[in-house]
């Protein structure tokens, strides 16, 4: 009888090994969705490449309700970052 309970109890560890593995799998393809679905930011066609030129690009938004617009980050010539009026 003894012997019954520990191949239950056996069985039972290794179903839940297995469907913990299945969640962290499943889990890890959402994650994976989700970083997918992100908005990015574009790729300017113009830039040189390989002319040490980064061109950056920030998400403008008046509020967090609102989607992401994707502008060029501007600075002047010492460096200070620019903004653009509303």
């Amino acid at each position: 009888m003894a012997g019954s309970r520990l191949h239950n109890a056996l069985l039972f560890v290794i179903a839940l090994c297995l469907v913990l593995i299945v969640v962290h799998l499943y889990s890890g393809h959402m994650v994976a969705q989700a970083q997918a679905a992100e908005p990015k930011a574009p790729v300017d066609p113009s830039a040189p490449r390989g002319a040490g030129l980064v061109v950056l690009y920030g998400c403008d938004r008046p509020n967090l309700t609102e989607p992401c617009t994707w502008k060029a980050v501007r600075v002047d010539e010492r460096g200070n970052l620019l903004t653009s009026a509303r």
